[in-house]
């Protein structure tokens, strides 16, 4: 155990919050594995899982390599993004990465900034030109404003916020149609990454089912 804040109780492995409570860490590394876990949170509680973390200096904290699976008491805890008339529709967190650089404005255009970004590898793939040949060859379908970018325009002051589009939902008078897709590598298991792209369906589906008479 790593510190006596941390007791087993029944079948259960609790922590007692205190100043002093640390997490608990393993030394050694996995290739694939499975997981499975129960959480029971206290009230206004906060715990989660991290995995696939980097040990390396120039990281300060934990989540900035590896993924977390949060969970909360989404109505006390501070970290919680529902209430202030908030609609909560995912419960997912995303690591990103800040990238800076400087352009000679004389010299390069918006234009040929996202031409050069875009289509990311996440929605194309690498090598981007072989890849968006096999995805127009085997795709089957338009996927319409789905994957592309878009964002505010501010001309007066030149800048401009734009974001790759996915998990959007297309609304007709007649239907709604939902975008969403996996990411294909080498390793990838077809029935997983099938599944995985439900779980990413569900959270609209959420949000269209309190639409519906």
């Amino acid at each position: 155990m790593a510190d006596a804040s941390w007791s087993i109780e029944g079948d259960a492995m609790v922590m007692t919050p205190s100043e002093k409570a640390k997490n608990i860490v393993t030394n050694q590394d996995f290739t694939n594995f499975e997981l499975s876990l129960e959480w029971k949170i206290s009230e206004g509680g906060n715990s989660g899982i991290m995995w696939a973390v980097i040990e390396d200096e120039k990281y300060e904290h934990p989540y900035d390599t590896g993924p977390e699976i949060q969970v909360l008491d989404n109505e006390r805890h501070p970290d919680s993004f529902v209430g202030n008339g908030i609609h909560k529709a995912g419960s997912l967190y995303h690591i990103k990465t800040k990238i800076k650089g400087a352009f000679d404005k004389k010299e390069t255009s918006l234009a040929q900034i996202t031409t050069v970004l875009h289509p990311t590898p996440a929605v194309c793939g690498t090598p981007r030109d072989a890849a968006f040949a096999i995805i127009q060859e085997l795709e089957g379908y338009n996927r319409e404003f789905y994957t592309g970018f878009l964002g505010p325009l501010d001309l007066q002051n030149n800048t401009a916020q734009l974001y790759v589009n996915l998990r959007c939902m297309k609304i007709s008078p007649a239907m709604a149609m939902l975008y969403v897709g996996g990411g294909i590598t080498l390793d990838s298991m077809p029935q997983d990454e099938w599944q995985e792209t439900k779980n990413k369906m569900a959270t609209m589906l959420s949000v269209l089912g309190s639409m519906l008479p």
